[in-house]
Order: structure tokens, then C-alpha cells, then sequence
């Protein structure tokens, strides 16, 4: 069985948009630009799940 190199790149692509969307350069630029203007947001990032919709978290 080979891979093809097409094949490679379909699985790798949405891998590495994700991670940049997450880590990168999405989530965390547009959080701390609302952290400057909103206090009360960085009590709601650490409560509340970033991508899945998940219960809140207590504490």
C-alpha cells in the first residue's frame, strides 16, 4: 500500500489550520486584543472551552 502525496497533504492541512487557528495566531491575538478592553474576559476564557462546547468550568 503506498500514500499518495495529495492524500498527505488533505490530512495535514486541516491539522495545521487548526493549530494555527488555536495556538497560533488566531485565538490567542483576537483574546488579548478583548483582554485590553474587557477585564471580565479573561475570568470567562479560563471558565469556558475555546473550541467544544463543553459545561463551564466551576471556580
Amino acid at each position: 500500500m503506498s500514500i499518495h502525496p495529495f492524500g498527505a497533504v488533505t490530512v495535514l492541512s486541516p491539522v495545521l489550520m487548526t493549530w494555527l487557528l488555536a495556538r497560533g495566531t488566531g485565538k490567542p491575538l483576537l483574546e488579548r486584543g478583548i483582554a485590553k478592553h474587557r477585564p471580565a474576559y479573561a475570568d470567562y476564557v479560563r471558565r469556558t472551552s475555546g473550541f467544544l462546547p463543553l459545561p463551564p468550568k466551576r471556580g
